[in-house]
This record gives C-alpha cells, sequence and structure tokens, in this order.
C-alpha cells in the first residue's frame, strides 16, 4: 500500500478523533496533519501490523504534546460530528446529529480517562489491548475504565427513556 492510500484510510478516523478531544476543528486539523507527518517519516519499509492503532497512538501523543505546549481546548461544537453516508433522509440526518449531540455531551460529562477508552474502543473500534497501548496503561485499567464510562452512558441512557416516556 502506498503512502497515499493510508492517508486516504485513515485521515478522517484520526481528524474525529482529534477533534473529539479538543473540540477544535482546526487544532483537529492541524494535528492530523502533524500525525500523518510523524508516521511517514518514521514509516519504514515495513508498515506495522495494524496501522490504525499504531495512527491512533502517533495521534493521541501528538495531541498531548500539542496540549502541553499551548493549553488550548475548546469546547466541542457537535456539528462538527457530520455522518459519513449519504444514504440517510433529512430527517433520518437530522435525529442523528441529534443523538451524536446528546451522545458527545454525556462523553464530555465523563472523566477524561473513561471518555478516553470509550473513544478509542467504542467509537473506533480499537480492541482493548490497542487502545490500552495508546493511552500508556495496563489492559485492566483499559478495561476498567470503559466499564465504569459505559455504566454510567447506560444510566443517562435509561434517565432519558424514562422521561421521555412520561
Amino acid at each position: 500500500m502506498e503512502i497515499e492510500d493510508y492517508y486516504e484510510r485513515y485521515v478522517k478516523d484520526v481528524y474525529r478523533y482529534i477533534l473529539s478531544l479538543c473540540g477544535d476543528p482546526y487544532l483537529a486539523e492541524d494535528v492530523t496533519q502533524e500525525t500523518f507527518i510523524k508516521a511517514f517519516h518514521t514509516l519504514g519499509a515495513e508498515p506495522p501490523m495494524r496501522m490504525k492503532p499504531w495512527l491512533f497512538t502517533i495521534a493521541y501523543r501528538t495531541f498531548v504534546d500539542d496540549y502541553r505546549k499551548t493549553k488550548r481546548v475548546r469546547p466541542r461544537d457537535p456539528d462538527d460530528f457530520r455522518t459519513l453516508s449519504d444514504s440517510y433522509t433529512p430527517e433520518d440526518q437530522a435525529m442523528n446529529m441529534s443523538m451524536q449531540r446528546t451522545f458527545y455531551k454525556w462523553l464530555d460529562e465523563l472523566p477524561s480517562s473513561q471518555k478516553q477508552a470509550i473513544l478509542l474502543v467504542d467509537v473506533n473500534e480499537l480492541s482493548i489491548r490497542e487502545a490500552s497501548k495508546v493511552l500508556a496503561i495496563k489492559e485492566n485499567t483499559c478495561k476498567s475504565h470503559l466499564f465504569r464510562g459505559r455504566t454510567k452512558l447506560k444510566k443517562k441512557i435509561k434517565e432519558r427513556r424514562e422521561s421521555d416516556d412520561r
């Protein structure tokens, strides 16, 4: 696979992940570009076994480095998370955006460790092992963060359903 192919395949995933961390589309774009620059400079003749987790590790570390330098994180605009599929009707897209806004609002209320674990495993579909490597934590710690975060999100969903039934 050529470098351009890797970029085309993973750029949207990396961008959305960074955007979910910082809430700033311009910063997310900068960090995404920096991630791919770093990745391509370190990419040898033999690419990593699993490209996506490797890129997410670079993206996370690049974001953390940038954050430490500038301490700039802005509130997220949920409209920045756009549906990639055009097959939905306008009503479906409106409902989907509403659900995304609610999900990311609830996700922002979680402690950072739980939010990170959920973003990597549930949203970006990394394995627990891969997510723990990205976050530089033990697998059991990652599992614990996932369990606690998911439990809190399930509670929010249950409360929402009960209030909708009234």
